[in-house]
């Protein structure tokens, strides 16, 4: 992948059957459903994916169906991060075998990098697995727990790994990410990664943003993006209010378990997640879609295909 990223890239969840088995052919119908919407990417196996939830069988598993099932139709991120990274470069070296367009990694997070020094050495090992392909640090403190400078990264990165494409910024830093998008006239990719701060991302440049609520109601954010093109900023927030107000209805009624259940609102049923995380309930949900209706956001959940 030369050109960098554009445009929504969904974060993509994994289906699994009510075993909480991964369901390959329901991975084929998302698929197909995600590449007739306005999406024009997958990152797969992220947070959203569950990723760090399932062996590494079924990561490779998981990887594939998902790389057969876009069929050059979507571009295509495959997040490798592990606590063992000889795991990590082991998965890289799988994702570039199936001629993913990029892979992607959190850092360890039992054993955390202290410094970017011990960071760079940790993805440089991982990367070494996939010595042709382009790589995007997950930048996702909230969860990693890692919160070093990227700015520090991207001055000492590039020194240990050569395929460093950029990073997929996941923390609400307006300022750092700028920083980011400007840093050496430009040199590296930044997607944006909180979906409840697209406008702030695209007002600051953003011209990707890697998100999970992009699955099922990707023709909102669409419309923002279209509004900000327009010059019409009123519109812009208006819509971004939307996407706020979705997802605190969601955390309301389901927490992250109402994301994944989301989909069943378009039509396309992802089945249940793997524990710790709870499962949103069917009262939820009819009372989630109640709310969205009420304030103006289900007409934007759009089924496709």
């Amino acid at each position: 992948m030369t050109a960098p990223l554009s445009g929504l890239i969904a974060a993509v969840f994994t289906p699994l059957k009510p075993t909480r088995e991964i369901d390959l052919d329901q991975i084929s119908k998302f698929t197909d459903y995600l590449a007739n919407s306005p999406v024009t990417g997958i990152y797969i196996l992220g947070g959203t994916g569950e990723g760090v939830s399932f062996s590494n069988d079924e990561r490779r598993v998981v990887a594939e169906a998902f790389l057969k099932a876009a069929d050059g139709r979507l571009k295509t991120i495959i997040q490798v991060g592990h606590n063992s990274l000889p795991d990590a470069k082991s998965l890289a070296e799988h994702a570039e075998s199936l001629g993913v367009d990029a892979i992607s990694a959190t850092p360890p997070s039992y054993f955390k990098p202290g410094d970017v020094e011990m960071l760079v050495n940790c993805l440089a090992e991982i990367t070494e697995g996939a010595p042709k392909t382009p790589f995007y640090y997950y930048h996702v403190p909230g969860v990693s727990g890692v919160d070093l400078s990227m700015i520090d990264f991207l001055d000492e990165a590039p020194k240990r790994i050569p395929t460093l494409a950029g990073i997929k910024y996941s923390k609400a830093d307006l300022a750092e990410f700028k920083s980011c998008l400007s840093y050496d006239n430009g040199r590296f990719d930044i997607p944006w990664g909180t979906d409840e701060m697209l406008l702030g991302g695209l007002a600051t440049g953003a011209t990707s943003a890697v998100g999970t609520t992009y699955c099922y109601v990707a023709p909102l954010y669409q419309a923002i993006i279209d509004a900000v093109k327009k010059g019409d900023l009123v519109e812009a927030q208006r819509l971004q209010g939307l996407s706020v107000e979705m997802i605190r209805i969601t955390m309301k009624h389901g927490g992250r378990g109402g994301l994944k259940a989301s989909m069943k609102l378009v039509g396309v049923d992802c089945g249940p997640q793997r524990y710790p995380i709870w499962d949103m309930c069917e009262d939820g949900l009819k009372a989630m879609r109640k709310d969205f209706e009420r304030a103006g956001i289900l007409s934007y959940l759009k089924p496709f295909g």
